[in-house]
């Protein structure tokens, strides 16, 4: 198994103009109860002085980088990641009212993806049943009926904590999320390698329930047989 362990900043972790991060099908649909993102908030408000604080980790199964749009695919992290998105977006929000064109403009570089010649895409990208959800909220459009609550809970709450901030505090918390937390990410480059560690990884996300533990099981041997396997398994997966 070769492993390519990478400690980065929020910056460098979404930094790369030509990187997205592909949450695939075969996923859970994000999962995070309210505690859960306050928690992850918490972390990082806390932080004081030149502390840094480790967010954990992700797992990302990765091909062989070329000049266009280099998909990554989250094997594992992929509630902590579209968590850390979704704050960044509200604060680009907050960015647009207050009218702070530059730290906006930073943010959608952050939150953007693009090929030299090609078209900005999102840096995440949710191949799931939240898809359309998700880009709802970014959008800021009114999701009345969500789907899937606990993503608008995540959204709603985020938005109620940045309002109550001044915005001499929002910029502070948003330096410390961009430069002071970080992410550990494990590049791996053979699918069945990628569920390996899915298995193995012992984190802060949700306790696997049986339904993961069972698609983990699935997915990692049809892995072994091949991409054409794993493909097939993945797409009677997500048909499932």
């Amino acid at each position: 198994m070769v492993i390519t362990p990478t400690t980065l900043k929020i910056t460098q972790l979404l930094g790369s103009a030509n990187e997205q991060y592909v949450i695939p099908a075969y996923q859970r649909r994000f999962s995070w109860r309210c505690a859960q993102v306050a928690e992850l908030w918490d972390d990082i408000d806390v932080v004081s002085g030149s502390d840094t604080h480790l967010l954990g980790t992700i797992v990302c199964l990765a091909g062989h980088h070329t000049a266009g749009i280099n998909c990554l695919e989250l094997v594992d992290g992929q509630q902590r990641m579209t968590t850390i998105i979704i704050i960044l977006h509200c604060i680009l929000e907050r960015m647009h009212v207050e009218e702070e064109k530059e730290t906006a403009g930073d943010l959608e570089r952050l939150l953007g993806c693009k090929a030299i010649g090609g078209r900005t895409s999102s840096k995440i990208a949710l191949d799931s049943l939240d898809s359309r959800q998700f880009a709802r909220h970014v959008a800021n459009e009114d999701v009345s009926a969500p789907e899937n609550q606990r993503l608008a809970s995540a959204f709603e709450s985020i938005r109620e904590w940045i309002e109550e901030l001044d915005l001499t505090s929002l910029g502070e918390f948003l330096y410390k999320l961009l430069n002071q937390a970080f992410v550990i990410r494990l590049d791996v480059s053979e699918a069945k390698d990628a569920f390996k560690l899915f298995e193995t990884i012992n984190d802060r996300g949700l306790r696997l329930s049986p339904t993961d533990i069972i698609k983990n099981f699935i997915l990692g041997n049809a892995a072994r047989f091949g991409p054409k396997d794993l493909q097939y398994a993945q797409d009677r997966w997500r048909d499932l």
